[in-house]
């Protein structure tokens, strides 16, 4: 390949182009609890879910494992699969999220929950007329949800909710001599709902807004999630995602 200041420019490009899809895998939306969209852990200490997201000549596909208790720690980990309009092969991401549900009423009808996560992705190659150009890119993330149950009926509840997280992020291209590294700050203010049936099955639609992303667009999502395994209910309780 030859080095060229333009090769190099393609090249943080490249590593720039690929922040958008760590920072909402679909992995993310199966948390699960109230605070994000979905039932409480006491329903069913485990959740398996799978989602899509389509942003701007992108499309991410991916599924996830989560656990966690009623009232404080889960934690949740996902693979994802990340398409990009014009460039051949896909992008493969890994995400390790957790949290702490905290009742804002003693039903447990709405939760406040502080999140961390961490993501990486590996490729896609990015091909130009210099060649090729492997890429990765990963971030932390630090933020907080806000969920609670609007309307509730036998086998029925309906939970918004409202996240916002902050990310620090990197971007890397290699090849033919250059490693080029890119880094970013941004936020990301995430709004959806939860459909949530017999206690278990959520249907979860939601739409992303990145904040000070470069290039960053809006994209919007749709998971759906299952809760199973033991079942530990606050002492009063008797409800999909909340005490009635």
């Amino acid at each position: 390949m030859v080095q060229t200041p333009k090769a190099k420019v393609l090249m943080r490009s490249a590593a720039r182009g690929f922040f958008f899809c760590i920072l909402f895998a679909p992995s993310s939306l199966v948390l699960g609890q109230v605070c994000q969209g979905g039932p409480s852990f006491k329903e069913g200490n485990m959740r398996l879910g799978a989602g899509a997201t389509f942003g701007d000549n992108t499309k991410s596909y991916g599924a996830a494992f989560a656990t966690g208790s009623p009232q404080g720690p889960f934690a949740s980990v996902g693979l994802s699969t990340v398409q990009y309009d014009n460039v051949s092969g896909n992008g493969a991401v890994v995400t390790v999220s957790g949290g702490w549900s905290v009742d804002v009423v003693p039903s447990g009808a709405a939760q406040l929950c502080p999140l961390i996560g961490f993501s990486y992705q590996n490729g896609p190659n990015y091909s130009t007329g210099f060649g090729d150009f492997p890429t990765s890119a990963h971030a932390f993330a630090l933020g907080a949800s806000f969920g609670g149950v609007a309307m509730t009926s036998p086998g029925f509840d309906f939970v918004p909710f409202a996240s916002f997280g902050y990310y620090l992020a990197t971007g890397n291209a290699s090849g033919g001599g250059f490693n080029v590294s890119t880094n970013q700050n941004y936020g990301d203010l995430t709004i959806g709902s939860g459909f949530v049936i017999n206690r278990t099955l959520t249907l979860q639609p939601g739409v992303s807004i990145p904040v000070g992303l470069e290039n960053g667009k809006t994209s919007f999502s749709i998971a759906v999630a299952f809760n199973f395994g033991s079942h530990n209910a606050h002492p009063s309780s008797g409800t999909a995602v909340g005490n009635r």
